[in-house]
């Protein structure tokens, strides 16, 4: 039998300690069932912003080594030009602090080496040099990946229904960009709708499904950056009226078996 519990709190009543459990499961219980199936990484929220002299950073959740952590606060972590890239992390720990309680903590901070440990997530990192101003505001999909002063998600972990995946940033501006283009086609728009109309990631598995159709590419596997490069080709496809591919791939064979 499966018993739910749902404290009361009446006045002059006992607070007992199957009520304080009943909390704890409800709270804590509840989203780790959501959140199941999701790999490890950033799961929600933990958007960024960009100010003059730190980065701001959303309330969120994270997932790490199937623990969900929850980030209620905005968090700043000061920034200055370095002319090299950093990376803006997350250290993810679990302690034993005292016999009542578990401590799990995260904490951000940014660090000059682009590996990550195995207790780290990214969240983005950029390349900032003296004079020039950090920003967050791209100026079309492609400037996603530029080198120099902006912020850069496509190396992000992200956690997606089944494994990692791309920032949801980087899907919602490709989205945007081709629900403008009238060239877009029905599988075009239920895509874009995929990636506006949910608030945690897109499974990999769909965005590569997606590419491989557009661009009629083979089975290889795909990284974040091939990922953003094959969405930039289809963006740019759309714009052009043209039929680009990625170079050196090539279309699928298709064979014509007459009886």
């Amino acid at each position: 039998m499966i018993q739910n519990i749902y404290p009361l709190f009446e006045r002059y009543r006992i607070l007992k300690k199957e009520y304080l459990w009943s909390l704890r499961d409800c709270s804590f219980g509840f989203m780790q069932v959501e959140y199941a199936e999701y790999a490890d990484g950033f799961l929600t929220g933990c958007g960024i912003s960009v100010r003059p002299d730190c980065i701001e950073i959303a309330p969120g959740l994270v997932k790490h080594r199937g623990f969900l952590y929850l980030f209620p606060e905005i968090q700043q972590v000061p920034y200055s030009p370095s002319g090299q890239f950093v990376s803006l992390k997350f250290r993810l720990k679990k302690k034993q602090v005292f016999q009542d309680y578990i401590d799990y903590t995260a904490e951000p901070f940014l660090d000059s080496n682009l590996e990550r440990g195995e207790d780290e997530l990214e969240l983005c990192r950029f390349k900032l040099q003296p004079g020039f101003r950090l920003r967050d505001d791209y100026k079309d999909f492609q400037d996603i990946e530029t080198e120099f002063d902006t912020v850069n998600l496509l190396h992000a972990t992200w956690g997606g229904l089944g494994g990692p995946t791309l920032a949801p940033a980087i899907t919602r501006f490709f989205a945007r960009s081709v629900l403008g283009e009238r060239a877009a086609d029905p599988y075009d728009l239920q895509f874009c709708s995929l990636c506006l109309d949910r608030p945690t990631a897109v499974p990999r598995l769909l965005i590569e499904q997606y590419v491989r159709v557009k661009l009629e590419l083979d089975g290889e596997p795909l990284d974040n950056q091939a990922l953003f490069r094959h969405l930039e080709l289809i963006l740019r496809n759309l714009r052009s009226g043209g039929s680009l591919r990625p170079p050196g791939k090539h279309r699928r064979s298709r064979e014509i078996f007459v009886d």
